[in-house]
């Protein structure tokens, strides 16, 4: 079972990963950008938050922000956590990595113009990773 996950994301696919070092910091409030100190985050507390809104209906998921509890500064931490733990992706031919690119230009190009709702469900696919797990296809070997 895997608690990493790529995704389409900045016109390309990247990985996302909340490892070991990214959900210490999210729990103590460290990593922000520039540095800064951020919100402390429990990450049970906030998967149970980011669910919240989010129904099954004939055997499909269905959003309702309207029923939602999730915050803005909540979601930018997670989605940031995960991209600088994922260490990562690709665009078109081109490799990026946190070392050669600033993560923070990315979430101000790509995530702060999101809808909230977009980053919801971004938001939340890294956490389910990180929490349930995500199990890898079967091969066909």
């Amino acid at each position: 079972m895997s608690t990493d996950i790529t995704l389409p994301f900045a016109r390309g696919t990247f990985k996302f990963h909340l490892n070991e070092q990214q959900m210490w910091n999210l729990e103590r409030g460290l990593g922000g950008p520039q540095g800064l100190r951020q919100p402390p985050m429990f990450i049970g507390v906030a998967y149970a938050r980011l669910l919240r809104g989010r129904f099954i209906r004939d055997g499909e998921e269905i959003a309702s922000p309207a029923h939602a509890d999730f915050s803005a500064i909540e979601l930018s931490q997670i989605i940031r956590a995960g991209l600088i733990g994922g260490k990562g992706g690709d665009i078109g031919d081109e490799h990026i990595t946190w070392d050669e690119y600033d993560v923070d230009s990315f979430m101000r190009v790509y995530v702060s113009p999101m809808p909230l709702v977009e980053r919801w469900e971004l938001a939340l696919a890294i956490m389910g990773a990180a929490v349930e797990g995500i199990t890898p296809p079967a091969r066909d070997d």
